[in-house]
């Protein structure tokens, strides 16, 4: 009796091949942000001595959204919600870490950690687009990871012009958007003859902001 034929990858029987390093490849990106999220946490957390109880719990929301966006990433790959929600935590978590390290490194501590003007410079703006993801953008794509249909591409569009406006008005800025850093002048920001240029960013920001959330709940709705 001979032996059955081996079914190969490449045969043409309708079977769905496998792509284990695509899997590989998948599971390394979605620990990665889940890593960055959460040292990012860390980090921040051994920062910010003054206000442990809103720092863990910050650092909770942060580890929530990485776990959640990884569990969804795994099973359910080509869901765009669970990338989005690994997108906003990790720039959450590097956003948190670079404010509190920047903080601490200007008025808590002056001089103890290198850079730390230009960590608080850009600290702030990675924390606000990680926020503007998890609210705006994930909300957008939501249940299925698409947008509710061809006519609703112009959310996309406004939730990404959001993210760019706002953190462009932050990094821009003469001076701090950190309410703990009074007097601090921003070694990125523009001049300060210039500083309405980053208001106007923000300004613009939140106004497409607001749009893109009625948007949001609009597509929720027409689903």
């Amino acid at each position: 009796m001979g032996t059955p034929t081996q079914l190969r990858h490449d045969d043409p029987v309708g079977i769905p091949r496998r792509e284990p390093g695509r899997g590989r490849l998948r599971a390394a990106a979605a620990g990665a942000a889940v890593l960055v999220a959460f040292i990012g946490s860390a980090v921040a957390t051994s920062y910010d001595r003054t206000d442990m109880t809103n720092a863990l719990a910050t650092a909770f929301a942060i580890g929530t959204v990485a776990a959640v966006g990884a569990i969804v990433v795994l099973t359910v790959p080509s869901n765009r919600v669970g990338w989005l929600l690994l997108g906003a935590a990790a720039s959450l978590g590097t956003g948190v870490a670079l404010t509190e390290a920047g903080v601490h490194g200007v008025v808590t501590s002056s001089g103890s950690v290198p850079g730390a003007d230009y960590l608080a410079a850009v600290g702030p703006g990675l924390r606000g687009v990680g926020w503007v993801l998890a609210v705006l953008a994930v909300p957008v794509a939501f249940p299925d990871g698409r947008l509710p249909g061809p006519r609703w591409r112009w959310l996309a569009w406004c939730v990404g012009a959001t993210v760019t406006c706002l953190f462009l008005s932050s990094i821009l800025s003469p001076t701090a958007q950190e309410t703990r850093l009074t007097h601090w002048q921003n070694p990125l920001g523009l001049p300060a003859r210039l500083g309405h240029l980053a208001d106007a960013f923000g300004a613009v920001g939140v106004l497409l902001g607001t749009v893109a959330a009625v948007g949001a709940v609009a597509g929720l709705v027409s689903r």
